[in-house]
């Protein structure tokens, strides 16, 4: 997935300027570092921290996030509440310091939002916590549209169709 790509179909996905979205440093291919940057960029123009998006929180029960005092890691799932927060904190990822210093705030607000997962390591059907966040890496086109389409969910109400077909009207792939 290129950069412009991303920045193109999550401005519209949204309805978002573009020029929202900060494309910090590079172009060409996507890492996960600049794409949890732009969704922290899209989060940010689209919502408010005291107004966050149901799916953020009438859906969590009383669940304490990683940030909260009164937050225990060491707590069963079950006793924590419903989380949609990473289980993971940030701050035991392995992997932080190679987070572009440029983009390390946004990259550690984006992951403790949810917005952006540790996937190293989780496999289908196994309950397993990543402990990696991998910046460097390159995003696929699949990964992207993951990301995408949570983003989307986050924007609209519950009721709403999830037919994306509008995204398709013009081209998603810009010059860049």
């Amino acid at each position: 997935m290129s950069v412009g790509e991303f920045r193109l179909a999550l401005s519209r996905l949204l309805n978002l300027d573009p020029d929202e979205i900060k494309q910090n440093l590079a172009e060409g291919t996507l890492s996960r570092e600049l794409m949890g940057s732009m969704l922290q960029d899209a989060f940010d123009a689209k919502f408010s921290m005291d107004a966050l998006p149901a799916y953020m929180t009438d859906y969590n029960g009383e669940a304490i996030i990683p940030e909260l005092p009164e937050y225990d890691p060491h707590l069963a799932p079950d006793q924590r509440g419903l989380m949609y927060y990473p289980l993971v904190s940030f701050e035991q990822l392995q992997d932080t310091v190679d987070i572009h210093p440029v983009l390390y705030n946004k990259v550690k607000k984006a992951y403790t939002l949810g917005l952006l997962r540790s996937e190293k390591g989780i496999e289908r059907g196994q309950v397993r916590n990543g402990y990696e966040l991998e910046p460097k890496a390159w995003v696929t086109r699949e990964k992207a549209a993951k990301s995408l389409y949570y983003m989307w969910v986050l924007y609209h109400p519950i009721e709403v169709e999830n037919d994306l077909s509008v995204l398709k009207a013009e081209s998603v792939h810009p010059v860049e």
